[in-house]
């Protein structure tokens, strides 16, 4: 059975029509392996090569980001990579929306510690060892705190947020991505509206992730468009009014696993950003009418501010 609809995280699940995993409910072991963060150490342990330094492939229909354009886009990493070689222990994106702070979807990270996270930001490419190891002036901080949002659905993929806490330090230089407000919501997402996202995933549907910072332009589309379409392929999803969907209708240009967690937004100018989504699932990658689904920033603007006031 055609079972294609999965989150952007790297090896992620096929999940089945209902969304639902494809693990035993009581079966917590298996459930366990299947954490973004266990399919990273399991290639980790394995010393699974990557694509290299420099590579010319895209984040499906993208290009390169510049050094310093998106000095907020982060990098989840694996705690016990080793220094110099982020890349192989990258599972997840993430973006700082303040100092300590880092904005990521919550399928990134499920029943997971804090000391099994690290986190790499303010670089384009990630550190991937060897002559050429690309660190990119990043810096790599720990994280002491995981708080994944209370209404977090797996199954249907409704409320993907979550919000990571930063021990630092994270040089004060480095711009934040802003997070959307409603007010932000109404004046950037609307019908073939532009937006920009950006990760290290992979560059096409099945393919490996990348240590080059990626980015690609996209259009926000109708919700209800973009359920019509999803459901000729899964009957009974659902794009809630939590979630906007970016693509094109003819496919080419999208997220893809391994982008996860990271960002959709627009620029404010003077090198501001602002995010309007997560980066949660899709239907493959780039594939026509079946556009990217993100969780919609807007939406949490009380629960983030809310978590952060109490941590």
């Amino acid at each position: 059975m055609l079972c294609p609809l999965v989150s952007r995280a790297p090896a992620a699940l096929c999940l089945s029509v209902g969304l639902a995993l494809a693990t035993a409910p009581g079966d917590a072991s298996a459930q366990e392996k299947n954490r973004p963060i266990d399919q990273a150490k399991q290639r980790l342990e394995q010393g699974l090569a990557a694509e290299e330094p420099g590579t010319t492939a895209k984040i499906v229909g993208g290009i390169s980001a510049p050094a310093g354009k998106f000095p907020f886009q982060t990098a989840l990493i694996v705690a016990s990579a080793p220094e110099g070689s982020e890349h192989f222990g990258q599972f997840c994106g993430g973006s700082l929306i303040a100092e300590d702070w880092v904005l990521t979807a919550a399928h990134c990270v499920p029943d997971t510690e804090p000391e099994e996270v690290d986190i790499y930001v303010g670089a384009s490419v990630l550190p991937s060892g060897g002559p050429n190891p690309g660190s990119g002036g990043g810096v790599r901080s720990a994280v002491d705190g995981i708080i994944v949002h209370e209404a977090y659905d797996d199954l249907t993929s409704d409320n993907d947020i979550a919000l990571l806490h930063v021990t630092g330090p994270i040089p004060a230089e480095l711009k934040t991505a802003v997070a959307a407000t409603p007010e932000h919501d109404k004046q950037y997402v609307f019908p073939l509206g532009d937006a920009v996202v950006i990760g290290w995933g992979a560059t096409e549907e099945g393919g490996g992730t990348t240590p080059q910072l990626m980015r690609v332009w996209v259009d926000i589309q109708d919700s209800e468009l973009c359920e019509a379409n999803y459901k000729e392929v899964i009957p009974n999803l659902e794009i809630t009014d939590n979630m906007l969907c970016a693509g094109l209708p003819e496919g080419g240009q999208d997220s893809c696993q391994g982008d996860s967690g990271g960002f959709l937004g627009a620029p404010l100018g003077n090198g501001e950003y602002v995010q309007l989504g997560v980066v949660s699932f899709g239907v493959g990658c780039a594939r026509p009418k079946l556009f990217g689904v993100y969780t919609r920033v807007a939406k949490y603007t009380d629960w983030i501010k809310e978590q952060m006031a109490s941590f």
